[in-house]
């Protein structure tokens, strides 16, 4: 048995040694074969040159003819130089395939670019379309609150127009050429005409002059018939002393009123007034006129219903008692009055 497998290892051997030379001899010595490598390799790298491959394949092909070519160390010199050339062909396909990858690399990136700044373009033209429209919007907002605005206004003015606003008016009082006469001229102080004017005019003077001589106690019985003549004076030299002017509706800065009214022969004259008008009620006005070597000089204030100085006005040389203006007009209890702390006109 064992001789048995000794022969059978030992013609295993021989036919595995006789093919294995008949092999290399057949790779080193057939000049067919060796010419039909050369020969399927140009025409890989005609293949490669016609249809463009990757650089990975071209490589690849390199790789694989440098390796048949290193495989086979004894070629003559053609066959040597053909490889050679096959060499360059495939580091030539390699190096035209990376540029071409670089190239198709370039144009997907451009076109990825150019695609990326199509849409930023897009989103520059929608922002400014927003933009514009918000704008617009805002235009439109604003001219209709502008609009709107002017609109209220016109009403505004339309409707105080017609009520008169915060506009006032007083009674003003100029020297006639007569020096004993004095006309009443009604005064607009505002934007708006003055509507319903009322003046309730109370000479104090007058009122005074007809008061005297007052009823004397002794006179009468009892004191219920005194007062009934008191009151009854006080009705007459109240009717004689009291006149309630109407002014019709104006809208210039005066208006006079076509009345002069009589100063009286002495040296000072005094008047009250209530005034009232559309849009406002319970207005006083005091004026008290003095004579100053010869001339009348003369002081005016009107207070709102709420007692607040609306209008002053003090002539300069009107006479001062004990450093305040020498009028009758009610003074606080503490400091000056308001016209006492401005300076004459």
């Amino acid at each position: 048995m064992a001789s048995i497998r000794v022969m059978a290892i030992t013609v295993r051997n021989h036919f595995q040694y006789h093919w294995i030379s008949r092999a290399e001899t057949f790779w080193n010595s057939n000049i067919w074969f060796a010419w039909s490598l050369v020969l399927v390799f140009l025409a890989l790298a005609l293949w490669a040159f016609f249809c463009p491959r990757s650089p990975g394949v071209s490589i690849g092909l390199l790789a694989l003819a440098a390796g048949v070519m290193s495989v086979r160390p004894s070629m003559p010199f053609p066959e040597k130089s053909a490889w050679v050339l096959l060499l360059i062909c495939f580091a030539t396909l390699e190096i035209y395939a990376i540029k071409r990858s670089d190239k198709e690399n370039k144009d997907i990136r451009d076109a990825q670019n150019a695609t990326f700044n199509d849409i930023v373009e897009k989103l520059k033209i929608s922002t400014k379309e927003s933009k514009d429209q918000y704008n617009s919007t805002i235009t439109h907002v604003d001219g209709v609150l502008e609009t709107t605005r002017q609109v209220s206004n016109l009403t505004k003015d339309a409707l105080e127009s017609v009520t008169s606003g915060d506009v006032y008016a007083y009674l003003d009082f100029e020297l006639a050429d007569d020096p004993t006469l004095v006309e009443f001229v009604a005064v607009r102080r505002g934007k708006y005409p003055v509507r319903n004017l009322e003046i309730r005019f109370s000479d104090a003077s007058k009122y005074k002059q007809l008061m005297s001589p007052l009823p004397k106690s002794s006179d009468y019985i009892d004191q219920e018939q005194w007062g009934k003549a008191m009151d009854a004076s006080m009705q007459r030299a109240t009717a004689g002393s009291t006149n309630t002017f109407h002014v019709p509706d104006f809208a210039r800065p005066r208006k006079g009123l076509g009345f002069f009214y009589p100063l009286p022969g002495g040296d000072s004259w005094e008047a009250n007034m209530t005034i009232s008008a559309f849009n406002y009620t319970g207005w006083i006005e005091r004026v008290e006129f003095k004579k100053v070597q010869g001339k009348w000089a003369r002081a005016l204030v009107v207070e709102d219903d709420k007692g607040i100085e609306r209008v002053i006005q003090i002539d300069r040389n009107y006479p001062k008692k004990n450093g305040i203006l020498d009028v009758s007009w009610p003074h606080p209890e503490r400091g000056l009055a308001v016209w006492d702390r401005l300076r004459s006109r």
